[in-house]
């Protein structure tokens, strides 16, 4: 019986002691969201992060990441004829123009152009395609292998897509 009672009393001061490392689960509006350990790579939560989702404007991230390792801050791109007509947010670049690399990746960062990122992507690329599949060779290399871009800018394409993991 003295066991059985100091057992209770041990049950019943568990129960009573507060809950620590407990968290309420996150609440994100986003569809979808992933929070990973920057070292161990593990995931500590996520919500839908593995779902294929349009990339957006976060696309020119890896647009800058991609270009940086093929060009230097101070060299200078020509402006087609196609980059300058790349639609909705602009830095109004013109056709015919010579901006410094640095200069436009500014406009694609800052000022989320998309006429500026595609000019960066022509310049390193040749064409807006080819440098995309330089764009999906880096991702790979950094881990994020779902993804799957076909413009430099996140402009919405059919097949376009990305996950919050990647």
């Amino acid at each position: 019986r003295k066991a059985l009672a100091v057992f209770l009393l041990c049950l019943f001061l568990f129960a009573l002691a507060p809950k620590r490392g407990l968290a309420a689960e996150p609440q994100v509006q986003a569809g979808a969201a992933l929070l990973m350990d920057g070292k161990s790579g593990m995931v500590l939560w996520e919500k839908n992060g593995y779902i294929p989702l349009p990339p957006a404007s976060t696309l020119k991230i890896l647009t800058a990441i991609t270009a940086l390792d093929m060009a230097s801050p101070s060299d200078i791109f020509a402006v087609s004829a196609n980059a300058a007509a790349v639609g909705e947010s602009s830095v109004y670049i013109q056709a015919g123009e010579e901006w410094r690399f640095e200069d436009l990746l500014n406009g694609a960062l800052i000022q989320s152009g998309n006429d500026a990122a595609c000019a960066i992507a022509e310049n390193i690329g040749g064409t807006e395609a080819c440098f995309t599949a330089l764009m999906r060779l880096k991702a790979a290399s950094l881990g994020a292998f779902s993804g799957y871009f076909t413009n430099s800018n996140g402009l919405p394409s059919e097949e376009q897509n990305v996950s919050a993991y990647d």
